[in-house]
């Protein structure tokens, strides 16, 4: 099994994203079945702030579905996105064959499993904002409290990685208002956050669960790809995920390269 885990940091791009990318390999190794492989990647631009504005995470989703074309294309079995915001999400579904993990989706109906209600820390009030409309859209707002935010830079928590008291500390803080409202289950709403919880080994927090969005991504695409081969299940094409035909896609985007270029 040959498994896609998308990145939203430039891995390999940037240094200041060094100790994610080994920390994020690292974790994926000792989580995966040891015959399935996972290749890691991370985008070529990053786009500032591309989980907070819509318009920039369309840019970003450019990026992101060329490369899952090309995923499926080269005979990966499933495509996991990293990033918390579920960026291109029904896109994403809709033109790719081979399962698509999202990593927040995941995370919620995971946690609908092991507890009562659910809670998110993002990163930004911004990001807060795009994962509470993602909780609307997937029918889960009842079983879920109001997210909240650590107001922290991608840079400030990449660099955590090196000493990360403060951001654990402001973390578990912020663990405690979501409990107070009620949480049992708590989601680190940022792939880079997941990474160095993950690293410190913390997992709980008075007794409510931090749920692992890397692991439980990387173990529920494993499970996907085998249910698509045993029992035929895959993504239905009717409604929201119905797919347009192969043609009428590279003839849309070599109109559309006419006018814009590329």
């Amino acid at each position: 099994m040959k498994l896609f885990y998308q990145s939203v940091a430039p891995l390999g791009e940037n240094s200041v994203w060094d100790n994610y990318e080994k920390a994020l390999i690292e974790h994926i190794s000792w989580v995966k079945r040891p015959e399935t492989e996972v290749e890691v990647k991370g985008v070529k631009v990053m786009i500032p702030q591309a989980t907070e504005y819509v318009y920039l995470e369309y840019l970003n989703v450019c990026q992101i579905l060329e490369t899952g074309i090309k995923v499926e294309k080269n005979g990966y079995d499933g495509f996991i996105l990293g990033c918390l915001t579920d960026p291109g999400h029904d896109i994403l579904r809709s033109v790719l064959d081979i399962p698509v993990v999202f990593a927040s989706e995941t995370s919620m109906h995971l946690a609908c499993l092991i507890g009562r209600k659910f809670g998110f820390v993002a990163r930004t009030e911004r990001t807060a904002d795009r994962i509470s409309a993602n909780i609307r859209d997937y029918g889960l707002l009842e079983r879920a409290v109001p997210s909240t935010f650590l107001d922290i830079s991608f840079e400030t928590l990449s660099r955590s990685y090196e000493d990360p008291t403060i951001v654990l500390n402001r973390f578990l803080e912020k663990c405690k208002e979501l409990i107070a409202q009620g949480a049992d289950v708590i989601i680190p709403g940022c792939g880079v956050l997941n990474g160095l919880l993950a690293l410190n080994k913390v997992s709980s927090h008075h007794g409510a669960v931090i749920l692992d969005t890397i692991g439980s991504s990387v173990k529920v695409a494993e499970v996907m790809v085998e249910l698509k081969e045993k029992v035929s299940l895959t993504v239905s094409r009717r409604g929201v995920y119905s797919s347009p035909n192969r043609e009428v896609m590279e003839q849309a985007k070599k109109a559309l390269m006419k006018i814009y270029g590329g």
